[in-house]
């Protein structure tokens, strides 16, 4: 999910993405993808596009990677920042999940009966991001 922050107007008037949609966007373009392993895809917003990939390390055992690249396209309604928040659901009552801080970020260890053991780490590669 992400926001603009211009002030808190604009979330009652839409601008809080919690999805994706064509028809919400400027543009939502895949560039580059094999159908399963990798695929990178860009989605122009009010001001900014974000560029979403993920890369898939071990298909067997579904061990894979994400990325989020948000840059301004200089327009004038560009906001200042933008809040990207990132949300994880467990559907099972005896399912576990731990979070721990990590320096830029942090991780997610937990356990399901269909996942097993799992393990995601969530890390910032930019000084101006803050993790709350």
């Amino acid at each position: 999910m992400w926001m603009p922050v211009y002030n808190p107007e604009y979330v009652l008037n839409h601008d809080f993405r919690h999805t994706s949609e064509q028809s919400d966007l400027k543009s939502f373009t895949w560039t580059h993808h094999d159908g399963n392993k990798f695929g990178i895809q860009m989605l122009q917003d009010k001001g900014y596009v974000l560029e979403t990939s993920f890369a898939k390390t071990n298909v067997m055992l579904q061990d894979w990677s994400a990325r989020v690249k948000v840059r301004a396209t200089g327009a004038a309604e560009s906001p200042q920042a933008i809040h990207l928040y990132w949300y994880l659901g467990i559907e099972h009552n005896q399912s576990k999940v731990r979070i721990s801080r990590i320096p830029n970020g942090f991780s997610v260890y937990g356990e399901t009966a269909e996942l097993g053991k799992f393990h995601m780490r969530y890390k910032t590669v930019n000084a101006n991001v803050k993790v709350m």
